[in-house]
């Protein structure tokens, strides 16, 4: 197999754990907000946009940890271009929600 369509793969799959990690927060936010009865706007809201980067954080490196051990690479290579890529989205998130 190429070690581009690893990589692609590899960014492909970290994205897609973070869709589901960043969905589980929300709906698990919305639901502590209701049985807490605060807001979104008021409390939840940083809360909710901060929770993907550090999901993101504690399951990433060690599995570029052990993927270095095995010495794969390019599932390194295309699982940091997948986290890359979820740090830019999550940051212009912020940076659209602080502008307006």
């Amino acid at each position: 197999m190429p070690d581009t369509l690893i990589v692609a793969i590899a960014a492909s799959v970290t994205l897609f754990i973070n869709l589901v990690i960043w969905l589980f927060c929300f709906f698990t936010l919305l639901s502590l907000l209701g049985l807490l009865s605060f807001t979104l706007i008021d409390k939840g809201l940083v809360t909710f946009l901060f929770f993907p980067g550090l999901c993101q954080l504690i399951y990433v490196i060690p599995i570029w940890l052990v993927l270095a051990l095995k010495r794969r690479f390019t599932i390194i290579k295309g699982s940091a271009l997948g986290a890359a890529l979820t740090a830019l989205l999550n940051g212009s998130y912020w940076i659209f929600l602080n502008a307006s």
